[in-house]
């Protein structure tokens, strides 16, 4: 079997598909919404005699906050908020050979569905799924995770930033971030260096208020992105952490 859950749709989640795609929701925003793969969304659609166009009015952009949504979500934000940029390694049958490319995201973690949900409306767009971080343990309530990238994000995030404080540094290398990347293309890395930058300063940070944390990326790909940045003429995040460790030794068995 493999390792990734077959979300069957049916249920309420079926009824509030066919209620956004009356609406005028696209496949894609209404996969965001529901946190249901697009694919298995436009099957749903065909199967059910529902014609998917080409193009479909789109209400997936970000609503202008009013001063207390805005305030109160960066407070969220703030609090048990990420602002993530990274690298990330892309396959499949449009990328045959393992290509390096890099990803963002502003995540917002709850144990309260509706609250989430709450975010996601007043926002506009977004996606609110259980949160696959770890185990949970016996006693501990669900999490969720509300989630948007790219410059769906962006825009929620320039509303943000009057209001945030612990995490204001944080949204405007993401701000610069997002720019960079989506001025990139598949072919052509934009100012990669000034991206790898960024994403090195937002590491600092968040290690300066949440301590050092492991990283869970695959050691296969932590290899090719560790080649990539070799070829741009700057050290891997591992070998800064083998740097560091050198700097720093432990006082383990003396």
């Amino acid at each position: 079997m493999g390792r990734v859950r077959q979300i069957l749709i049916r249920g309420e989640v079926a009824e509030r598909l066919q209620i956004l795609w009356d609406r005028g929701y696209a496949p894609e925003a209404i996969a965001e919404i529901i946190g249901v793969d697009v694919t298995r969304v436009k099957h749903y659609l065909k199967n059910h005699g529902r014609k998917v166009r080409q193009r479909r009015w789109e209400y997936t952009t970000v609503r202008t906050l009013a001063p207390t949504e805005a305030a109160y979500i960066a407070g969220l934000v703030d609090g048990e908020g990420t602002l993530e940029c990274r690298w990330i390694v892309v396959r499949g049958r449009k990328c045959p050979k393992p290509t390096v490319a890099s990803s963002d995201a502003l995540q917002i973690y709850n144990t309260d569905r509706a609250l989430l949900q709450w975010v996601r409306d007043v926002v506009g767009t977004g996606s609110v799924t259980p949160d696959g971080r770890g185990v949970r343990r016996d006693g501990w309530n669900i999490g969720y995770v509300y989630r948007i990238a790219s410059w769906r994000a962006a825009k929620l995030v320039a509303q943000l930033l009057p209001y945030l404080h612990s995490k204001r540094r944080q949204a405007e290398l993401y701000l610069e971030f997002v720019q960079l990347r989506l001025q990139s293309s598949p072919h052509a890395r934009y100012e990669p260096l000034r991206q790898n930058e960024i994403i090195q300063e937002m590491k600092q940070l968040r290690r300066g208020a949440q301590g050092r944390r492991r990283s869970a990326m695959k050691p296969e790909n932590q290899q090719i992105i560790d080649r990539f940045l070799a070829s741009l003429g700057v050290a891997s995040s591992s070998q800064a952490i083998e740097g560091d460790a050198a700097r720093h030794p432990t006082t383990a068995g003396t």
